[in-house]
Protein backbone atom coordinates (compact mmCIF):
# COMPACT_ATOMS: atom_id res chain seq x y z
CA UNK A 1 0.00 0.00 0.00
CA UNK A 2 1.50 3.46 -0.96
CA UNK A 3 0.91 6.39 0.75
CA UNK A 4 0.20 10.19 -0.71
CA UNK A 5 3.35 10.87 1.42
CA UNK A 6 5.57 8.03 -0.05
CA UNK A 7 7.72 10.83 -1.89
CA UNK A 8 8.68 12.25 1.04
CA UNK A 9 9.53 9.24 3.16
CA UNK A 10 11.74 8.66 -0.32
CA UNK A 11 13.58 11.83 0.42
CA UNK A 12 14.07 11.54 4.28
CA UNK A 13 14.88 7.72 3.91
CA UNK A 14 17.85 8.83 1.68
CA UNK A 15 19.17 11.63 3.75
CA UNK A 16 18.83 8.93 6.82
CA UNK A 17 20.80 6.64 4.76
CA UNK A 18 23.64 8.92 4.26
CA UNK A 19 23.59 10.23 7.84
CA UNK A 20 24.37 6.47 8.69
CA UNK A 21 26.65 5.89 6.19
CA UNK A 22 28.39 8.65 7.95
CA UNK A 23 27.98 7.19 11.11
CA UNK A 24 26.18 10.31 12.38
CA UNK A 25 23.15 8.64 13.50
CA UNK A 26 20.80 5.19 13.02
CA UNK A 27 17.44 6.42 12.30
CA UNK A 28 15.19 3.54 10.19
CA UNK A 29 11.11 3.95 9.27
CA UNK A 30 9.00 2.11 11.13
CA UNK A 31 6.59 -0.20 9.13
CA UNK A 32 3.06 0.69 9.36
CA UNK A 33 0.30 -2.21 10.36
CA UNK A 34 -1.50 -2.40 7.43
CA UNK A 35 -4.66 -4.48 7.71
CA UNK A 36 -7.19 -5.94 4.82
CA UNK A 37 -10.56 -5.14 5.17
CA UNK A 38 -13.51 -7.52 3.87
CA UNK A 39 -13.41 -5.95 0.74
CA UNK A 40 -9.74 -7.24 0.51
CA UNK A 41 -8.95 -3.23 0.71
CA UNK A 42 -6.24 -2.54 2.57
CA UNK A 43 -5.82 -0.10 5.47
CA UNK A 44 -3.44 1.85 8.21
CA UNK A 45 -4.88 0.22 11.49
CA UNK A 46 -2.16 1.12 14.18
CA UNK A 47 -1.66 4.91 13.17
CA UNK A 48 -0.71 7.23 16.35
CA UNK A 49 2.96 6.15 16.56
CA UNK A 50 5.63 7.67 15.12
CA UNK A 51 7.18 7.15 11.62
CA UNK A 52 10.93 7.08 12.60
CA UNK A 53 12.71 5.51 15.57
CA UNK A 54 16.64 5.71 15.90
CA UNK A 55 19.72 6.43 17.92
CA UNK A 56 22.62 9.21 17.51
CA UNK A 57 26.05 7.51 18.28
CA UNK A 58 25.85 9.44 21.78
CA UNK A 59 23.09 6.75 22.60
CA UNK A 60 20.45 9.17 22.81
CA UNK A 61 16.90 8.33 21.21
CA UNK A 62 15.37 9.98 18.07
CA UNK A 63 12.09 9.18 17.45
CA UNK A 64 9.77 11.39 14.58
CA UNK A 65 6.67 11.75 12.63
CA UNK A 66 6.69 12.76 9.21
CA UNK A 67 3.82 15.37 7.28
CA UNK A 68 4.39 15.72 3.97
CA UNK A 69 2.31 18.21 1.72
CA UNK A 70 2.38 18.85 -1.64
CA UNK A 71 0.04 21.81 -1.56
CA UNK A 72 0.64 25.08 0.24
CA UNK A 73 -1.12 24.41 3.06
CA UNK A 74 -1.25 21.44 5.82
CA UNK A 75 -3.61 20.57 8.39
CA UNK A 76 -3.82 17.76 11.47
CA UNK A 77 -5.93 15.69 10.62
CA UNK A 78 -9.11 15.93 12.44
CA UNK A 79 -13.04 15.92 11.88
CA UNK A 80 -13.26 12.20 12.64
CA UNK A 81 -13.08 10.14 16.08
CA UNK A 82 -10.60 7.70 14.35
CA UNK A 83 -8.68 11.06 13.14
CA UNK A 84 -8.67 12.97 16.40
CA UNK A 85 -7.63 9.74 18.64
CA UNK A 86 -4.99 9.01 15.87
CA UNK A 87 -3.77 12.71 16.41
CA UNK A 88 -3.69 12.68 19.78
CA UNK A 89 -1.92 9.11 20.26
CA UNK A 90 1.46 10.89 18.05
CA UNK A 91 0.68 13.93 19.78
CA UNK A 92 1.11 12.14 23.35
CA UNK A 93 3.52 9.47 22.42
CA UNK A 94 6.27 12.35 21.03
CA UNK A 95 5.63 14.46 24.18
CA UNK A 96 6.44 11.99 26.68
CA UNK A 97 9.03 10.71 24.73
CA UNK A 98 10.84 13.87 24.62
CA UNK A 99 9.94 15.31 28.46
CA UNK A 100 10.27 12.36 30.58
CA UNK A 101 12.93 10.21 28.21
CA UNK A 102 14.89 12.99 26.90
CA UNK A 103 14.50 11.94 23.12
CA UNK A 104 14.85 14.09 20.39
CA UNK A 105 11.20 14.15 19.36
CA UNK A 106 8.88 15.78 16.96
CA UNK A 107 7.12 16.27 13.55
CA UNK A 108 9.47 16.96 10.63
CA UNK A 109 6.98 18.27 8.07
CA UNK A 110 8.27 17.86 4.52
CA UNK A 111 7.13 20.57 2.09
CA UNK A 112 7.42 19.99 -1.92
CA UNK A 113 7.26 24.33 -2.51
CA UNK A 114 8.51 24.73 -5.89
CA UNK A 115 9.71 22.37 -8.87
CA UNK A 116 13.35 22.72 -7.23
CA UNK A 117 13.36 22.88 -3.51
CA UNK A 118 11.87 20.94 -0.55
CA UNK A 119 11.57 22.66 2.39
CA UNK A 120 11.58 20.96 5.69
CA UNK A 121 10.23 22.07 9.04
CA UNK A 122 11.43 20.74 12.61
CA UNK A 123 8.94 20.84 15.27
CA UNK A 124 10.03 19.91 18.90
CA UNK A 125 7.77 18.28 21.04
CA UNK A 126 7.59 20.89 23.25
CA UNK A 127 5.36 23.10 20.39
CA UNK A 128 3.05 20.16 19.35
CA UNK A 129 -0.02 21.48 21.31
CA UNK A 130 -0.68 24.39 18.97
CA UNK A 131 -0.76 22.55 15.89
CA UNK A 132 -4.87 21.43 16.16
CA UNK A 133 -7.14 22.65 14.90
CA UNK A 134 -6.21 24.96 11.86
CA UNK A 135 -4.13 24.67 8.63
CA UNK A 136 -0.80 25.86 7.94
CA UNK A 137 1.66 27.54 5.66
CA UNK A 138 5.10 26.98 5.90
CA UNK A 139 5.36 30.64 7.11
CA UNK A 140 2.95 30.12 9.52
CA UNK A 141 4.57 26.81 10.78
CA UNK A 142 8.15 29.41 11.61
CA UNK A 143 6.51 32.34 12.85
CA UNK A 144 3.43 30.93 15.09
CA UNK A 145 4.67 27.55 16.85
CA UNK A 146 7.05 29.29 19.31
CA UNK A 147 9.84 27.12 18.26
CA UNK A 148 10.55 25.45 14.75
CA UNK A 149 13.53 25.39 12.32
CA UNK A 150 13.41 25.36 8.34
CA UNK A 151 15.53 22.99 6.56
CA UNK A 152 15.67 23.29 2.39
CA UNK A 153 17.21 21.11 0.08
CA UNK A 154 16.99 20.65 -3.90
CA UNK A 155 14.60 17.82 -5.25
CA UNK A 156 17.79 16.93 -7.84
CA UNK A 157 19.29 15.58 -4.27
CA UNK A 158 22.83 17.07 -5.06
CA UNK A 159 22.56 18.56 -1.53
CA UNK A 160 21.45 16.91 1.55
CA UNK A 161 19.99 18.63 4.63
CA UNK A 162 21.03 18.49 7.96
CA UNK A 163 18.24 17.49 9.39
CA UNK A 164 19.43 16.53 12.78
CA UNK A 165 21.81 19.13 12.92
CA UNK A 166 19.04 22.16 12.94
CA UNK A 167 16.92 19.94 15.30
CA UNK A 168 19.89 19.65 18.05
CA UNK A 169 20.42 23.61 17.21
CA UNK A 170 17.02 24.10 17.95
CA UNK A 171 16.68 22.30 20.84
CA UNK A 172 19.75 24.08 22.72
CA UNK A 173 18.07 27.22 21.82
CA UNK A 174 15.07 26.75 23.33
CA UNK A 175 16.87 25.20 26.73
CA UNK A 176 19.32 28.40 26.34
CA UNK A 177 16.37 30.66 26.98
CA UNK A 178 14.44 28.72 29.41
CA UNK A 179 16.84 28.42 31.63
CA UNK A 180 18.04 32.26 30.79
CA UNK A 181 14.21 33.30 32.06
CA UNK A 182 14.49 31.09 34.94
CA UNK A 183 17.69 32.90 35.95
CA UNK A 184 16.09 36.60 35.72
CA UNK A 185 12.23 35.15 37.14
CA UNK A 186 12.43 36.79 41.12
CA UNK A 187 13.10 33.64 43.70
CA UNK A 188 9.75 33.04 44.82
CA UNK A 189 11.34 33.85 48.76
CA UNK A 190 12.89 36.88 47.98
CA UNK A 191 12.28 40.28 49.67
CA UNK A 192 11.48 43.19 47.40
CA UNK A 193 13.54 45.33 45.55
CA UNK A 194 14.89 48.09 47.86
CA UNK A 195 13.79 46.80 50.80
CA UNK A 196 16.78 45.94 53.65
Amino acid sequence: MTSRGQWAHDRVDWVLQRLEAEGKAMIRRRDPAIGVDHRGKPFFRAGGFPDYVGALPSGRMVVFDLKSCVKKRWRLAAGTADNDRRAARQEDFLVKAGSEYRCLAGFLFVFQNDKNQILGIWIPWQNLDKLAGRSWTPDELLKETGGAVAIAWPIDGSRDPDILGAALALEAAMEGSRVRSQENAPAENAPPAGAD
